[in-house]
C-alpha cells in the first residue's frame, strides 16, 4: 500500500479511510432512506459515531507514534493521517455533544 512507511502510519491511513466510508454510508443512508421509525439514517449514524470514537483514538495515536518515528522526507503523509483522524474524531464528538 504504501512502501517505506512503518506499521503506525499505515494503521493511521486505514482508520482515517474506514472512518471517511462509514460518513459517506451515513450520507448516503439519509439521503436513500428517509422515514421509518427510528430512521435509519439516524441508527447508521450512531453506529459511524461510536465507531468513529474507537477508531480515531487508534488512529491518531498511531498517527502520533508514526510522525516521531517518520524520516523527514516521510513525514507529510504521516502527518496528514493524524490530520485526518483528529478531524474525523473531532467531528464524532462535536455530534455527539451537540
Amino acid at each position: 500500500m504504501t512502501p517505506g512507511y512503518t506499521a503506525f502510519v499505515r494503521v493511521s491511513l486505514i482508520t482515517a479511510l474506514l472512518m471517511m466510508v462509514g460518513w459517506i454510508a451515513v450520507i448516503c443512508t439519509s439521503l436513500f432512506f428517509r422515514g421509518g421509525h427510528p430512521p435509519l439514517a439516524a441508527i447508521v449514524g450512531i453506529g459511524v459515531v461510536m465507531a468513529s470514537w474507537f477508531l480515531g483514538t487508534v488512529g491518531v495515536l498511531a498517527g502520533l507514534v508514526g510522525v516521531v518515528r517518520a524520516r523527514t522526507g516521510r513525514r507529510k503523509l504521516a502527518i496528514v493521517a493524524l490530520c485526518a483522524n483528529a478531524g474525523l474524531l473531532a467531528f464524532s464528538v462535536f455530534l455527539i455533544f451537540m
